[in-house]
């Protein structure tokens, strides 16, 4: 299957290298361009710096200097139209109820493999109204 190029902007933040690694080779290979964030603080800069569009943050809830709901408050003030999507090995309940996530927002836990990670990735994409 050829992948579609350029099929957007992720921004992505994970502190474990290992799974940053990972997340990226999956996008980059269906034609996602990945900007790669350890922290919120980079992720922010990043937001900033950018010069075209940005259509999903892809962030684990828990990373270094902020949750990663705070840092999608913050990010949306920069980008109102992008998409979110959650990750965390916490179950989606414990997120909702300790870190702040919107009960409707979407979310991935980890481990996942390639195959979830896109399905999830995709669906996002094309939810209604995004």
């Amino acid at each position: 299957m050829a992948s579609t190029p350029a099929a957007g902007t992720v921004l992505l933040v994970e502190d474990e290298p290992e799974i940053r690694r990972f997340i990226v080779k999956v996008l980059a290979t269906q034609g996602y361009v990945v900007l790669e964030a350890h922290d919120g603080g980079q992720a922010l800069a990043l937001c900033r710096q950018h010069p075209g569009p940005i259509h999903l943050l892809l962030t684990d809830v828990v990373i270094p200097d902020m949750s990663g709901p705070k840092l999608a408050d913050n990010i949306q003030m920069l980008r109102p139209q992008i998409r979110l999507l959650y990750i965390s090995a916490f179950d989606n309940g414990l997120v909702q109820r300790n870190f702040g996530m919107n009960a409707g927002a979407t979310f991935l836990q980890k481990p996942f493999d390639a195959e979830d990670l896109l399905k999830k990735v995709r669906s996002v994409f094309m939810a209604e109204g995004q």
